[in-house]
């Protein structure tokens, strides 16, 4: 990689960084999953809730058992 290859990346990693949060940032996520674990809690099928947050079964399964272990106290 060359001097003006590196200085290209570096300023597209310094605008990257210095630009607002966007929908996937930490509180939005965090949200989401309370949403996640409030629907489940309220008896909705993890289809359900995978298509209103236009996520996959498996991804919205990996949500609550991470929820369920933080729960009991596991690491």
């Amino acid at each position: 990689m060359g001097q003006s290859d590196f200085k290209a990346l570096l300023n597209v990693t310094q605008e990257r960084v210095n630009q607002a949060p966007g929908p996937d940032s930490t509180a939005s996520v965090l949200e989401r999953n309370r949403l996640i674990g409030a629907m489940s809690e309220a008896n909705m099928s993890d289809v359900d809730i995978a298509r209103q947050f236009s996520m996959t079964r498996e991804e919205v399964q990996l949500v609550l058992n991470v929820r369920q272990k933080n729960a009991y106290g596991m690491k």
